[in-house]
C-alpha cells in the first residue's frame, strides 16, 4: 500500500507509524532520519487531535505545507498513522484523498 501511495506522486515517500512515534513500515523523506521524522509526525498528529478534540468533530487529516512540498498525516486505526510526503507540484487534494482512503483501509488491520 505504501508503494502504491509513493507511485501515485513523483518524488513522494510514505510511512506507517505508531501513534507513539515509531516506524512500522516505510521511509522518511531524503535527508530526514526515520526515527526523528516518525516522532515529529506523531507529535504533529497528536497535537492536532488534542487541539481539536473540543470541537466535537473527529480529525480526518493534518497537513503541513512546505516550501518544496507537503506532508499529509491521517489516522490508520487506533494505533497507527499514515504519512505521505509529496514534492512541490503534486496535487494536494488527490494526495489528501488517497492518504485518507488508505488510512481507512489500514484501520481494519490496526
Amino acid at each position: 500500500m505504501l508503494e502504491g501511495l509513493e507511485g501515485s506522486f513523483a518524488g513522494s515517500t510514505a510511512a506507517l507509524l505508531t501513534r507513539a512515534g515509531s516506524v512500522f513500515a516505510g521511509r522518511a523523506p531524503g535527508g530526514a532520519g526515520r526515527e526523528s521524522f516518525a516522532a515529529m509526525m506523531a507529535v504533529l498528529h497528536g497535537a492536532s487531535e488534542t487541539g481539536t478534540q473540543e470541537l466535537g468533530d473527529p480529525l480526518e487529516s493534518v497537513e503541513a505545507h512546505l516550501s518544496k512540498g507537503a506532508v499529509i498525516v491521517a489516522p490508520a486505526g487506533n494505533k497507527m498513522i499514515l504519512v505521505l510526503h509529496v514534492a512541490d507540484g503534486a496535487d494536494a487534494t488527490a494526495a489528501r484523498s488517497k492518504v485518507k482512503d488508505a488510512g481507512k483501509r489500514l484501520a481494519g488491520l490496526f
